[in-house]
């Protein structure tokens, strides 16, 4: 990775993206500097609130009315350009709303499934267990299941659901961080001097 990206003066909103994608850059190369798996999570995690930080932004661009698409657009979109997208979100969300992530222990095996996830029975059976593969569902008749972005993480690994696999923080973030700055790069001229 390269050190710190700087770009001359600009609105508000994309100063905020730029430096969200700096902390992103700062916290991925301290974490490398680390063996310790504790503070090696620790940078990993916070540099997951920049990359949900940056989405947020340009999501909140195209409400404002300053890009060439609409928030439509790009929730189809983004998903495709930014690695990790959904997965992102749902390691955030869980982090700071649901249950809060703790590092994990080299020492322990650990699995664990945060919800909210709603199993309704009706006429038939709704079942949902993990497997080496990932989370199966399973339903028959009128039943069904309510998931509210479930979030599977085993022994320091995220399940995602759009590859079927378990991923690292590492990964997620390093994966991210190589193709936001083209994101960033894509909607400068349209944010430039805005708000």
């Amino acid at each position: 990775m390269t050190k710190d990206k700087i770009w001359p003066f600009e609105g508000p909103r994309l100063a905020g993206m730029r430096e969200h994608y700096n902390r992103i850059l700062f916290f991925f190369e301290e974490a490398q500097k680390f063996s310790d798996s504790v503070k090696k999570f620790r940078f990993m995690i916070a540099s997951i609130y920049s990359a949900q930080a940056i989405v947020e932004l340009i999501c909140e661009s195209a409400d404002k009315k300053q890009l060439s698409v609409t928030r439509q657009d790009l929730d189809s979109t983004l998903p495709k350009k930014l690695p990790w997208y959904n997965l992102i979100e749902k390691i955030r969300i869980h982090d700071f709303h649901r249950f809060g992530l703790t590092p994990p222990d080299p020492k322990k095996k650990v699995m664990f499934l945060g919800g909210p996830i709603k199993l309704r029975a009706q006429k038939g059976e709704a079942t949902y267990s993990i497997q080496s593969s990932g989370p199966e569902q399973r339903v028959t008749g009128s039943s069904g299941i309510e998931e509210q972005r479930p979030l599977l993480r085993k022994d320091g690994e995220f399940f995602d659901d759009e590859t079927k696999q378990y991923v690292s923080l590492e990964r997620i973030v390093g994966d991210f961080l190589e193709a936001a700055h083209e994101v960033i790069k894509e909607f400068e001229h349209q944010l430039e001097g805005s708000d």
